[in-house]
């Protein structure tokens, strides 16, 4: 258990400790175990943000943000003490990083999302070019077992396909859709390790993002979900978050968001063809089984419960038309039932 509550003279001590003078200014935002204070000294403004996680894992983190920084991807410089990138006290660990620049979005434009798969893409470049590890996944991350709730055991998708079954086992058309959901994660676990893998911030969604003026990525918060990922895995992952579920002020589909976005990331980093070959299943497999379509989704009754499962069944037969490069349509291809599928 980390410290109960953080009185501002205990945070001014910590502030010292990194070396920080001249503070002006502490407005305290959170005060318990997650920690997190504004701090102005001098001409700086600086976010204080202490969390009871591993030691070693936000050293990591930092040291990730400050190589791909230098590479220019707009995540906060992050203030070091005489001992290193993070100062612990009674069981939290704390960081000091600069704050970005620009404002952030609550709802975002198809330009907005363009910007976003071009950033992504440009991680992705670094993380591949790298040789730095963290040795653990992410919250996207497949395959991990699931015998721990840690970053990389953790496998969300296969969790949810097992509350899928649990709650809709006895209607006809769910013993199809696990059929065709294990059948997809069977052909990507055989070929998982083959695609490209690397370091990336792990959450790389608006949210937590400032931007300037003129609509572009100015800073790039929060690792503390970082990890190594499958990155066109983390490509389709963020794309569909930004496409389905993002506050959106345009006019576009979520179906053309996605495709938008796709077409955006391969301007900066082209995908191979093997991560093409994949791209339809793990669409059809993340936006089938987000824990926000199914956990809402296994709660409904009549003919609500009828199309959900309708609707997750033309998730998982819908193919991606078209080439990435050149823009993508999106067609269904149900299979043919003795009922007509829902729109």
């Amino acid at each position: 258990m980390g410290h109960k509550s953080w009185s501002e003279e205990e945070l001014r001590d910590v502030l010292n400790e990194f070396g920080l003078k001249n503070i002006k200014r502490i407005s305290v935002f959170r005060k318990e175990v997650k920690v997190l204070a504004e701090v102005e000294s001098g001409q700086t403004v600086y976010f204080l943000k202490g969390e009871a996680s591993g030691q070693a894992f936000v050293e990591r983190a930092c040291e990730f943000a400050d190589m791909f920084l230098g590479k220019g991807i707009p995540f906060p410089t992050y203030h070091q003490s005489e001992s290193g990138w993070t100062i612990e006290k009674k069981g939290v660990v704390f960081t000091l990083e600069k704050k970005c620049a620009g404002n952030e979005k609550s709802s975002g434009s198809i330009e907005i999302v363009q910007k976003i798969a071009k950033a992504l893409a440009k991680q992705h470049l670094i993380s591949e070019s790298v040789s730095f590890r963290f040795n653990t996944g992410t919250t996207w991350s497949l395959f991990g077992g699931n015998q721990t709730d840690n970053l990389g055991d953790y496998d969300e998708n296969e969790q949810m396909i097992q509350l899928f079954e649990e709650k809709m086992y006895d209607h006809e058309m769910s013993q199809r859709v696990l059929q065709l959901a294990h059948e997809k994660r069977q052909l990507l676990n055989k070929h998982w390790p083959e695609l490209p893998t690397g370091p990336v911030q792990g959450d790389f969604c608006y949210y937590n993002m400032t931007f300037d003026e003129n609509g572009d990525i100015s800073g790039i918060y929060d690792l503390n979900l970082a990890g190594d990922e499958v990155l066109v895995n983390e490509c389709v992952a963020v794309g569909i978050y930004h496409s389905w579920i993002m506050p959106y002020t345009g006019e576009e589909s979520s179906h053309d968001r996605f495709l938008h976005f796709l077409a955006a990331y391969q301007k900066v980093r082209k995908l191979s063809a093997l991560e093409q070959s994949f791209i339809v299943p793990l669409y059809q497999l993340t936006r089938a089984f987000r824990f926000d379509r199914i956990e809402p989704g296994v709660k409904k009754t009549g003919i609500e419960r009828e199309q959900f499962l309708e609707a997750t069944l033309n998730i998982l037969c819908e193919e991606l038309a078209g080439s990435v490069e050149m823009g993508l349509s999106l067609k269904s291809t149900v299979e043919k039932r003795n009922r007509p599928a829902s729109s």
